[in-house]
């Protein structure tokens, strides 16, 4: 199977694997405190892709929540917009 692509006809692996990120968001794997940190235990990418990039989940991981999350919630907070801790 073939996926086609606007520049070159056919889309590399590259492409492939981030149309499939694109595709989610980044929300609560579990429930997140204001103020707790990010991590791999508490962060998730799920469908569908109307919140957050997923793409920004390496730099999330060690930054301060800014706000509660209940489980499965879209992540809004920008990895830009934290000063770490």
């Amino acid at each position: 199977m073939t996926a086609v692509c606007s520049l070159k006809g056919i889309m590399n692996k590259t492409e492939i694997e981030n149309l499939e990120v694109a595709r989610k968001s980044l929300v609560a794997a579990h429930e997140i405190s204001a103020h707790e940190k990010f991590s791999t235990y508490n962060l998730t990418s799920k469908r569908p892709g109307t919140g957050k990039s997923p793409m920004e989940y390496w730099d999330m991981l060690g930054k301060k929540s800014n706000r509660d999350y209940d489980t499965d919630e879209f992540i809004w907070e920008s990895a830009s917009s934290h000063h770490g801790g």
